[in-house]
């Protein structure tokens, strides 16, 4: 048994008996109490003290922020140690999460992100502008602020930062937007970020954003918030003057067409439809782009009943598709033998392409005559399936498209022998399916939906409902 002196022993014992009081006395020191014996006279106090402030985390960031300068070199000294820590921990009870964030750099992933910014939400973005002072590069926190986009609300978010107005927090929270790249950003958060601008009253802003982000993603929602920011900026003359300064200057015809279907829709939503038919004999242009430019604005302009309008922009079109649409004007204003001749002009048109590549523009024919309500999109998709190559994609998704009809008669016999056929066709083309659901989303396994879907609709031919 070792031997200890009989005054060490009494004095462990004593220790032992006053740590408990002494840990208590020492929580009881506020975070700025400790940062002041940062620069005690004895080691032991300064090394406690820098001890328990790493303990506190979150809570004592703000005043070792302000002794990051102090004039007494010591404190100054330790300060800056801890905070090389503490200016992470920027969320109160989130210092394990941050820490295990922050551990991953450089490099951390978007489902992480994803993760800690459902678990924190908009006090998420305190973090994010820390990230961004502290000098780490872009592509290291632009999944965090995307996060906050999609998984955040749009008010929640708006509200954090605002309630930094007059700090000097308010900055980097504004600059993490004002920064952010616009390239890769998906409709639901690019229309999130749009809600948070207006909420910020920052009209101008939102609109120019909608206005860019509108000829990369054709998006409703994107449409709608900028006629919301421009409505409560009192800004329809100038949103009308940039868009005839834009079509009078824009040479190429897809943007014309985009630049057109945005206007147009901004247009709608503020109930100012009378300047559109103008804007659409400015852009005139369009008419020489491609089919899949020309189907979004011409689909919106029939939705807001101006034919002629459609009839100008594709007055000298002549592929199948375009001259199609032309048709679809002419009936609506009531010029039959013009809707007749342009229909006939249609057809002969996809009677002179090539096999494969009329297929794709058949389907692509019966996919704006569905967009446009058209009852003769089945019979396209059927001479599409009887043509040749009889196992590609556009055979494939005809089927699709013919067992949606079919079952929205209630035929479901023939609605599961059309998804079958075009099961068969598909698995030849290695999962080529470009539609496998009746609102077009791709399912994660396609083809177990569609089986699925053909063993539903067996039992509901087996079994009608009365």
């Amino acid at each position: 048994m070792p031997f200890f002196p009989a005054k060490i022993v009494i004095l462990a014992a004593i220790l032992a008996a006053w740590a408990p009081f002494a840990r208590a006395a020492e929580t009881e020191k506020t975070p700025a109490e400790w940062v002041a014996l940062l620069g005690a006279d004895h080691l032991a106090e300064r090394d406690a003290a820098s001890a328990q402030l790493l303990s506190l985390g979150a809570r004592a960031r703000g005043e070792v922020a302000k002794a990051l300068d102090s004039p007494d070199a010591e404190v100054k000294f330790r300060a800056r140690e801890l905070w090389k820590t503490l200016r992470w921990l920027v969320i109160p009870g989130a210092d394990a999460d941050i820490t295990a964030l922050v551990e991953r750099r450089p490099g951390i992933d978007n489902a992480h992100w994803h993760e800690f910014v459902k678990k924190w939400g908009a006090s998420s973005l305190g973090l994010l502008a820390q990230f961004r002072d502290d000098g780490e590069e872009q592509k290291e926190y632009t999944g965090g602020v995307r996060a906050v986009l999609e998984d955040v609300p749009a008010l929640n978010t708006a509200r954090y930062i605002a309630e930094a107005t007059g700090t000097a927090e308010q900055e980097s929270l504004n600059a993490l937007l004002d920064d952010f790249p616009q390239a890769a950003l998906p409709a639901k958060a690019a229309g999130s970020w749009m809600e948070v601008e207006i909420a910020l009253w920052k009209y101008d802003k939102a609109f120019d954003l909608g206005h860019e982000i509108a000829f990369r993603i054709d998006d409703e929602n994107i449409v709608s918030q900028s006629a919301i920011a421009a409505d409560r900026g009192g800004m329809l003359d100038r949103v009308e003057q940039n868009a005839r300064d834009e079509l009078k200057a824009e040479k190429d015809p897809a943007r014309i067409c985009s630049e057109l279907n945005f206007y147009a829709g901004v247009f709608a939503a503020l109930r100012a439809g009378g300047l559109i038919p103008s804007l659409c004999d400015l852009g005139a242009g369009a008419g020489r782009a491609t089919d899949g430019a020309l189907r979004p604005v011409v689909k919106r302009l029939f939705e807001l009943r101006m034919p002629g309008s459609v009839a100008r922009i594709l007055g000298s079109s002549d592929t199948p598709l375009t001259v199609y649409m032309r048709s679809v004007a002419y009936d609506r204003m009531g010029d039959v033998a013009a809707a007749k001749a342009d229909w006939q002009k249609a057809e002969n048109g996809l009677d002179a392409l090539k096999p494969e590549e009329k297929q794709e523009t058949c389907y692509n024919l019966g996919e704006t005559m569905k967009d446009l309500d058209d009852g003769r999109a089945g019979r396209i998709w059927e001479d599409l399936v009887g043509s040749e190559p009889r196992d590609s994609v556009y055979v494939a998704n005809a089927c699709f498209r013919l067992a949606e009809i079919a079952e929205a008669r209630n035929e479901y016999a023939q609605a599961a022998d059309w998804f079958e056929k075009g099961l068969a066709a598909s698995k030849k083309l290695n999962g080529g399916i470009l539609v496998a659901t009746g609102d077009d989303s791709v399912a994660s396994d396609p083809t177990g939906y569609l089986e699925e879907e053909i063993k539903r609709l067996r039992a509901l031919a087996a079994f009608p409902k009365e």
